[in-house]
């Protein structure tokens, strides 16, 4: 068995020369779970669902987690002629453009944890 025990001793960030904010906003929430707990060991588990999908789970000492899914987020062969959604990522506003107005549509609108924020 794997001990699921480990510390970091140095971090580097990865979107540096990036200058979107959404990337500065992610980066100090991320690299300060690192970087605040940095002298103390973290525990890891990773978890596979019913459909297989796999989760790990970081929990510092202080018992606050960081929490990475395996789950398909995005895929380049994926289009449609019926409809366009932006921006992606969304913040505050999601806008959806349909093609066909003579249709019915179903919106799920799902956070990046799969919690569903919007039914309609």
């Amino acid at each position: 068995m794997v001990n699921p025990v480990f510390t970091f001793t140095y971090l580097e960030q990865t979107l540096g020369s990036c200058n979107i904010q959404e990337n500065t906003d992610f980066e100090l929430l991320y690299f300060s779970f690192y970087y605040s707990n940095q002298p103390n060991p973290f525990v890891y588990l990773i978890e596979t669902d019913n459909d297989g999908n796999k989760r790990l789970t970081i929990t510092s000492a202080s018992g606050d987690h960081a929490i990475y899914d395996d789950h398909l987020l995005s895929n380049q062969d994926f289009y449609s002629l019926q409809f366009s959604i932006h921006p992606n990522p969304a913040k505050n506003e999601l806008f959806l453009t349909s093609k066909s107005t003579t249709e019915n549509l179903t919106i799920k609108i799902l956070n990046i944890e799969g919690k569903l924020l919007s039914n309609q």
